[in-house]
């Protein structure tokens, strides 16, 4: 998070079983603070909706490390968004290496012959 985004305090009654479901949470992402692991939690939800009401995808949850981590590279214009660079990531590791080759192979004799004809 920005450290200029504006914030509202708000104030919040948990079950003790609630609170049990909030440390867990947050032993599982590596979040530290229970304010980021309700933002976050609070993301979650949004991003599952949005999902369900578009396109089939997968969810991953990350842990702040990860997000903030990200978030720098986006910063640092090493990536254009966490979502492009994370889809990048899953086709390096599902698309064979011979395959990406042919594919460029016949991408570029289809534009020499496409030439050859203008």
């Amino acid at each position: 998070m920005a450290e200029n985004d504006k914030m509202t305090l708000i104030s919040l009654r948990l079950t003790d079983e609630d609170i049990k479901i909030l440390n867990q949470y947050m032993s599982e992402t590596g979040i530290d603070s229970r304010s980021e692991a309700i933002r976050s939690a609070i993301r979650s939800v949004g991003a599952e909706s949005e999902q369900r009401s578009g396109e089939d995808g997968i969810y991953v949850r990350l842990s702040q490390v990860q997000l903030l981590t990200l978030d720098n590279m986006k910063k640092q214009g090493i990536i254009f968004d966490e979502e492009s660079f994370i889809r990048q990531l899953v086709l390096d590791q599902i698309i064979p290496k011979d395959a990406k080759e042919s594919s460029a192979a016949d991408a570029f004799r289809a534009a020499q012959q496409k030439a050859q004809m203008l």
